[in-house]
């Protein structure tokens, strides 16, 4: 008879094989590709999945508030749509709030952690005659900033706001009549307002796609001419797959006439007027548009800046 040969020496090679295959697998680091196998998992902001026209699915977190965004398994290469708040329009006379910094990012790699998102927050409305509209915030993730829209100017030497766009001059006396200076690529400049001692229009503010549009000195006299119109947006698909058009500019108030500039697409807000005053003066939240310039700054007062957004998907 043969002798006896025990197998455990065998059994135990084969199991600590297996043991290290399953661990591998479970991604707790046997390996160098191990976290490469893991699905990857994240939560944080109002998500969906959708089929994109190019035909690839994907999941999008949307977030118009500050949260986290938390990678709970793998890793991924995620894009993300960053806009900042926008900025408020000027109070009197005034130009309207530039739109927030618009910026897309495309291919950042995120690990299993943690990460702040903080969405810009719209600018302050000016409330006097003499009050410039306040900036937006800033809208921060992944170390990625979208600045905040400059304000509006006002009446009295209240000057526009440089930021992501710039917000609109005062229809006022030099400086103010002045845009403001917007931060390229996020944004644009916004434009000029006008003043000649009977009439005063602000610029419009400043847009991702455009500057805000110049009022015309020619016109502005007598009670004719207009605010400048707010400059348009800029389009983006990340959270659906189909295009939104976010950061518009505000438009531009216009003081003894009642011709108000018109917002720019992508949330920007209509301009006030004394001769017929409206309502709809402030920028769209989770858009990121200026808000619009005010007439005067105590009954036919500017918009408050939209709220910004940020975006973030990948493939599933």
């Amino acid at each position: 008879m043969a002798p006896f040969r025990s197998s455990k020496g065998k059994d135990s090679i084969v199991s600590k094989l297996l043991r290290i295959s399953s661990a591998s697998k479970l991604g707790l680091g046997l390996g160098a590709g191990a976290a490469e196998d893991e699905t990857f998992q994240a939560v944080g902001g109002i998500t969906q999945v959708y089929t994109h026209p190019n035909g690839n699915d994907y999941k999008s977190h949307k977030f118009t508030a500050n949260g986290t965004f938390t990678v709970t398994s793998g890793t991924s290469d995620v894009d993300v749509l960053l806009v900042g708040g926008g900025g408020g329009g000027g109070g009197s006379h005034g130009g309207g709030g530039g739109a927030g910094g618009f910026k897309v990012l495309a291919d950042l790699s995120v690990l299993t952690q943690v990460y702040p998102v903080t969405v810009g927050a719209g600018g302050n409305r000016g409330t006097q005659n003499n009050e410039a509209g306040s900036k937006g915030g800033d809208s921060v993730v992944f170390s990625q900033t979208a600045e905040g829209g400059g304000g509006g100017g006002s009446y009295a030497g209240q000057v526009a706001g440089d930021g992501g766009s710039g917000g609109g001059g005062a229809g006022s006396a030099p400086p103010s009549q002045n845009g403001g200076d917007g931060n390229a690529p996020e944004g644009n400049n916004g434009g000029n307002g006008s003043y000649d001692g009977s009439a005063g229009h602000g610029g419009g503010g400043g847009g991702a796609g455009g500057a805000g549009a110049n009022v015309d000195p020619s016109g502005a006299g007598n009670g004719a001419g207009a605010g400048g119109n707010g400059g348009p947006g800029s389009t983006n698909d990340y959270e659906t797959g189909s295009n939104q058009t976010y950061a518009g500019g505000g438009g531009g108030g216009a003081w003894g006439s009642t011709t108000r500039g018109t917002g720019g697409p992508g949330g920007g807000g209509n301009g006030n007027n004394t001769g017929a005053p409206g309502t709809d003066v402030a920028g769209t939240d989770g858009l990121g548009g200026g808000g619009g310039g005010g007439g005067d700054g105590n009954t036919h007062g500017a918009g408050d800046g939209g709220n910004g957004v940020i975006i973030i998907r990948y493939r599933v």
